[in-house]
């Protein structure tokens, strides 16, 4: 368990925000995770943190990169 991803967790629920499953990082630096590892999203659903999607953005061409990936991905979760 890691401790940290626990008490981030418990944090975004205590102050009533979301966790932003973001795909930049994968498809910009070529990150091995898209968006949020399976680890963190366990304590975020152990908190029932609500999730967000977003493709990280930086020109027109990049809005909604991999947006379908990530959000099969947080649909899965919700149904857990």
């Amino acid at each position: 368990m890691n401790m940290l991803y626990k008490e981030v967790a418990r944090r975004l629920k205590e102050k009533g925000m979301k966790a932003e499953f973001n795909t930049g990082l994968y498809y910009r630096y070529k990150h091995e995770e898209l968006g949020i590892n399976e680890e963190f999203l366990e304590e975020l659903k152990n908190f029932n943190v609500e999730l967000v999607t977003a493709s990280d953005a930086h020109s027109p061409k990049e809005v909604g990169t991999l947006i379908k990936e990530a959000n099969g991905i947080v649909e899965s979760y919700n149904k857990k």
